[in-house]
Formats: structure tokens, sequence, C-alpha cells
């Protein structure tokens, strides 16, 4: 269990006590569990419960895929996973071509987990999958990002034409999305990078791709965030200042000084007072 995603450990238990209570006989499992290298990586399992002649639970049956190890194709979307768009992004940096990163992820995705099932939310993030491929046909390839989130990127796009996009897919995942016949309501946010600094690595692209996308999910109401070298300058000079006071006040305050301003009153001119000011 402490290779299991925190995330995914609700839904792992539910399961389990379902087999162990009769209510199921067999059980499917998808969950995220750590591999030995730390990292967490995507996992299905399905689960049986053997009885013995009294009709007692004898045994439990158990297996478990590792889709974190098989290809660079994820097998829930069938498109490329993370790790090929680390690579196009590397051979991209060595020839110095720019391009445009999308990320897409659906906001309270765990919604559709709990009142379908995963295997149905499954079928959402293909269905998510297929809407993006059909809408940019031709025009750049989609990845499965960590979690429920989906990477476009092009070569070719402008930055307007991504917000057009996005703008489509954001409509259409709203008002008409259906998935095995069932319709479901989702709400996307949005981040876009503009990948044409060939100094930093493909890691740094994704980060920032996601520091945008947390901005529309938290503060934006899914509108799309475009990425912007300033906007981690500001974060890295609040982080730069936190750090700077927090040394100096573990060292005795070293740094620190007072300025003092005089409040005269206004009546007589006289002194009334003072205001201090920490600096």
């Amino acid at each position: 269990e402490q290779r299991i995603h925190p995330e995914d450990l609700d839904n792992y238990h539910a399961r389990f006590r379902d087999l162990l209570t009769g209510i199921a006989q067999e059980q499917p499992f998808e969950y995220r569990a750590r591999n030995k290298s730390g990292e967490f990586v995507a996992c299905s399992s399905r689960a049986a419960i053997i009885r013995d002649y009294s009709g007692k639970p004898a045994y439990l049956a158990f297996s478990i895929i590792n889709h974190g190890v098989v290809t660079n194709t994820d097998p829930i979307t069938k498109t490329e996973n993370l790790y090929e768009f680390y690579n196009v992004l590397r051979k991209r940096k060595a020839r110095k071509q720019s391009s445009i990163v999308l990320l897409i992820d659906t906001i309270r995705f765990e919604d559709i987990n709990h009142s379908y099932g995963y295997m149905f939310g499954n079928d959402v993030l293909k269905a998510a999958a297929e809407l993006l491929i059909n809408l940019t046909r031709n025009q750049g390839d989609v990845y499965r990002a960590d979690g429920t989130g989906l990477i476009f990127s092009s070569e070719t796009m402008s930055l307007d034409e991504v917000r057009k996009l996005y703008a489509r897919m954001r409509t259409e995942m709203k008002n008409a999305f259906y998935v095995s016949g069932t319709r479901v309501t989702l709400s996307i946010a949005g981040g876009v990078v503009i990948a044409d600094n060939f100094e930093i690595d493909e890691h740094v692209i994704y980060t920032n791709a996601k520091y945008v996308l947390e901005i529309s999910k938290e503060r934006n109401r899914g509108g799309l965030v475009i990425y912007h070298n300033e906007n981690q300058d500001k974060s890295s000079r609040r982080l730069e200042l936190a750090n700077t006071l927090r040394t100096d006040i573990a060292n005795h305050c070293a740094g620190f000084y007072l300025c003092y301003q005089p409040v005269v009153s206004a009546a007589d001119d006289s002194l009334s007072g003072a205001e201090v000011l920490l600096s």
C-alpha cells in the first residue's frame, strides 16, 4: 500500500472491500504505483477470490501490469507519452526548431471517477485525446501528460491558432461531449508555452507549462494562460526574498534595521509621536 498513489488509495481500498465482503467476485483495478526509481507509473490489475469446497475464501489471485515500462505509448489514450514528448523536444532543440506547447487538464476529473468508475474515466481520457487529435490533425502531435493531462505540441501553429483551438476544445467538452453514449460535461484548464529558448531543457518547458496550467485552474477558471518569463522571475524573486528573511531572522535579525518618521501635530507643530518602519 505504501507504493499506491495517495489519490488512488480510497478507490483501491473500496475495490478490495467489495472483494472481501463478497459484493464482487472479480475486480479490475486502475491506479498509480511507485516503481523502484520512486516514480509513479500507471498500473492495471485484476483480482479474484478463490474459494474452497465449502465456499469460504481460500486464496486471493492478483495480477499487475506495469504500463510505465512497456513502450512510449500510453495504454489508455493510445497516444505517445511524456517520455516521447521529451525526446521530441530534445530533437527540436538540437536543430533549433521553435514550437508551441499546449497543456490541457480536466478540472476535478476525480468527480468522473467517483460517479462512473475508473474504467469509464479511462474512456473519457481516451475520448478527450481523440477529440484533440481530430481538432489538430496534421498540425501537431498529442501526448499523454501526467495524471489526466494532455499535451499538444506544434511547430507550425501560431499562438492565435492555439487560442482558437483551446476555445473550441473547451466548448465541445463542456457542451457536446459524449462518451460511450453518455453525455459528460467537463471543464478544462489550459496553459501555453512558446518553446523558443534553446538554452533550457525539455523538463523546464514542461514545468513552465504545468505552472501556467495551475494558474488557469486556480485563478482563471479554466481560461487559457500564456507563460511569460516574468511570471517565473517574480516567483523566483519572492522565493529569494523569503529565504533571505528566514536566514536573517535565524541570524538574530542580521540585515534588519529601523527607520523612524516623526509625527507632528497639525495644531501647534509639536512632536506627537513617530512611525517606525522595519526594513
